[in-house]
C-alpha cells in the first residue's frame, strides 16, 4: 500500500512512504511451504512474481510505475492463496475438505478480517456457487478470504485527521502498551484540557476537528493504483490535466509526448495512426500500460523484517529500503515499511471514542449519543 505523506512544492519533492501489504494476516501462525491445497477445485496460483501498476500525476507528464512484488519466494497472490488454504484446514474440523456454515463461523480471532467471517451466513449464497451444495470448497472459500483481505495492491493517503487521532491516542496511553485503562482515560482529561483553546472548560467539536474523517476519491490523488481505479474517471482526468482541444468541435486527445511515451511505445494502442490517443485508445492503454519505470519490491518472509526496493535497469542491483526517483518533474522518495501498527492504533482509538459516546453502555450509538463521536462523514 503506497502512502503519499508529504509534498513540498518548493522542489518539488513528494515523499511517499511505500508499504506493499500482501495480506492482513490475522493469525500468529506462519504459512509453511507445505501448505498446499488437497482438492483439485482449489486452483492454486503458480505465479512467483506479481506486478501492479501505479500512475503518478507528475507536473511534466503522467508516470506509470510497475511494481513487481514478491514475498519470500512467492508472489502476493500465491502467498495469500497459501494463507487461505492454511486457514481452510484450520476450520475444517471434519477433515472432509469442505466447510459447513458451522465450521466457517468458528472463527474467534482473525484480526481485521474477523467481521467478514462472522457475517458469512448472511452472504453464503454469494460464495456457495460451484456447485451450490450448502458447503464451501477450498476454491469457494479462497474467494471469501480474498474479499476479506481486500485488494492485493492499493494506494491509501492517510488523512491528517487519522494521523492526529493516532497521536492523541499515544498521548493518552501513558505506559505505551497500546491499550487504554480507566486510569489513563481519567487522567487523560487533563491532557485533553490543552485542546480547550477558548478556556471555557469544555472541548467543542471544532476544537476536536483534527479527529474528523476526511474522504477523498482515489482517482483524484497524485498516486493512483490502476488495479482498483475507475479507468474512465482516470481518462477524463488525464485529458483534463495533460490534454488540449485544438478546435471547439474536436475531441480531446493526448500525444505520446504528453504521456511521456515514445512514438514506438504509443503505436501499439494508436489504432488510427494519428500519433494521438483519444478516450477509447487511452482506455486500452490504461488496461495494459507501458511502464516508464519498473521497481522490484522484495518483501520479506513474515518471520523476517527487511524489505528491498530495486529499480530494474538502474545503476545498482542491490536492493534498498529507501529509493529516491525522478518522476516527471517530481523527486519521489519511496520508503518500505509496515503500517499495520498504525492501523491498529487508529482502530483502538475510535473504539475508545465509541465506548465513551455510548453513555448507557448498550453497545449501540443512539441518535442523542452520535454527536459525541465528533466524527464527520
Amino acid at each position: 500500500m503506497f502512502r503519499p505523506t508529504d509534498c513540498h512544492r518548493l522542489g518539488i519533492t513528494l515523499t511517499v512512504s511505500a508499504v506493499i501489504l500482501a495480506a492482513c494476516l490475522g493469525t500468529n501462525r506462519s504459512v509453511t511451504a507445505e501448505d498446499k491445497p488437497t482438492n483439485d477445485d482449489t486452483r492454486p496460483v503458480r505465479s512467483k512474481t506479481d506486478h501492479f501498476d501505479l500512475i503518478c500525476f507528475a507536473p511534466e507528464h503522467p508516470v506509470v510505475v510497475r511494481f513487481r512484488v514478491r514475498i519470500g519466494d512467492s508472489g502476493i497472490r500465491s502467498f495469500r492463496h497459501r494463507y487461505a488454504m492454511q486457514l481452510f484446514r484450520t476450520l475444517d474440523r471434519k477433515r472432509d475438505n469442505f466447510l459447513t456454515r458451522e465450521e466457517v463461523t468458528q472463527v474467534e480471532r482473525l484480526g481485521e478480517i474477523a467481521s467478514r467471517f462472522r457475517t458469512l451466513p448472511r452472504t453464503w449464497k454469494d460464495f456457495d456457487t460451484t456447485p451450490t451444495d450448502d458447503r464451501l470448497s477450498p476454491f469457494e472459500f479462497a474467494h471469501v478470504v480474498e474479499g476479506a483481505l481486500g485488494a492485493a495492491f492499493a494506494v491509501n493517503v492517510p488523512s491528517q485527521a487519522a494521523t492526529l487521532s493516532a497521536k492523541l491516542f499515544m498521548r493518552l496511553d501513558a505506559n505505551s502498551d497500546g491499550k487504554l485503562v480507566s486510569g489513563e482515560i481519567h487522567n487523560g482529561t487533563r491532557r485533553l484540557g490543552r485542546l480547550d483553546i477558548d478556556d471555557d472548560e469544555t472541548v467543542s467539536i471544532d476544537e476536536l476537528d483534527p479527529l474528523r474523517y476526511e474522504a477523498t476519491r482515489a482517482e483524484s490523488q497524485p498516486f493512483v493504483a490502476l488495479l482498483t481505479a475507475n479507468h474512465r474517471v482516470l481518462c477524463d482526468r488525464l485529458i483534463a490535466v495533460y490534454g488540449q482541444v485544438h478546435t471547439p468541435d474536436a475531441s480531446a486527445t493526448l500525444t505520446g509526448k504528453q504521456l511521456g511515451l515514445t512514438s514506438r511505445r504509443i503505436r501499439s494502442v494508436d489504432h488510427d495512426d494519428n500519433g494521438r490517443l483519444d478516450r477509447a485508445e487511452l482506455l486500452r492503454y490504461l488496461q495494459h500500460p507501458t511502464p516508464h519505470e519498473t521497481i522490484d519490491a522484495s518483501l520479506p518472509d513474515p518471520r523476517t523484517r527487511r524489505t528491498r526496493l530495486t529499480v530494474v535497469g538502474g545503476p545498482t542491483s542491490r536492493g534498498l529500503a529507501r529509493l529516491s526517483r525522478p518522476w516527471g518533474g517530481w523527486t519521489v522518495q519511496l520508503k518500505a515499511k509496515n503500517t499495520r501498527s498504525d492501523r491498529l492504533l487508529s482502530t483502538k482509538f475510535f473504539r475508545l471514542k465509541f465506548r465513551v459516546a455510548d453513555e448507557n453502555k448498550n453497545k449501540y450509538i443512539e441518535p442523542n449519543e452520535f454527536p459525541q463521536l465528533a466524527v464527520a462523514g
